[in-house]
């Protein structure tokens, strides 16, 4: 099933309004910067009223315990560079940390040669960029693809089931134009991440906007 509708805009001024219950969340420190997965971290701030989600970069936490100014959470695997992200469900209203999580893994150090080999994903002609981000909410990072010489993009779903072990199903997306650039984030703010895209070939003055409409994970 294709969990992506396709929206083009062209540039233009719009003016959004909304009614909103409930305060915006804001994110004043973090206990620490930098730790591995499964670390408890605590978030200080104010208005965290639950119900709420929290994210490190494209991958969701799990919140072990809340107050209106406490939140503790476990680092989730597959976490990225980013700021840590609060979100209000029922005010649909985020606040994101003022500095960058860094997700961290000890150990000696680098080894080139450790590396095992590659592992290669077919795309779409002309792949140009891409992001990650867990789009089915699964616990697992995916990939999307912008591709500059194709009508089409890639979503690879990660199915991977060890540590360790990693695999992907492809999907491929019509958007019916070549695409340059892409950025995943929760637009429509309904707790998925969806898809923007800039337009590439002779159309470059717009944008294709995916929403994600999957409703479960895979």
């Amino acid at each position: 099933m294709n969990n992506w509708k396709v929206k083009i805009f062209i540039p233009i001024l719009t003016l959004l309004s909304s009614i909103v219950y409930g305060q915006k969340p804001d994110v004043n420190e973090l206990s620490v910067k930098r730790a591995p997965a499964n670390v408890t971290v605590e978030i200080s701030g104010s208005n965290f009223s639950s119900p709420l989600q929290v994210f490190f970069g494209g991958t969701q936490a799990q919140v072990l315990s809340s107050t209106d100014n406490l939140l503790e959470v476990r680092v989730p695997r597959g976490s990225l560079y980013d700021e840590i992200e609060v979100k209000n469900l029922t005010s649909q209203l985020m606040a994101k940390a003022p500095y960058p999580f860094m997700l961290s893994y000890g150990g000696g150090p680098l080894n080139p040669p450790q590396f095992d080999p590659q592992v290669d994903y077919s795309s779409e002609s002309g792949l140009y960029d891409h992001c990650l981000c867990d789009f089915n909410r699964d616990g697992k990072l995916d990939i999307a693809t912008a591709n500059n010489n194709s009508n089409f993009i890639n979503v690879f779903t990660n199915t991977s089931n060890t540590i360790g072990v990693i695999s992907f199903v492809s999907s491929i997306i019509p958007v019916n134009t070549p695409t340059l650039n892409i950025k995943c984030a929760d637009v429509n703010v309904d707790g998925r991440p969806d898809i923007v895209l800039s337009k590439s070939g002779n159309v470059t003055n717009g944008i294709v906007y995916l929403e994600n409409t999957t409703t479960t994970a895979a």
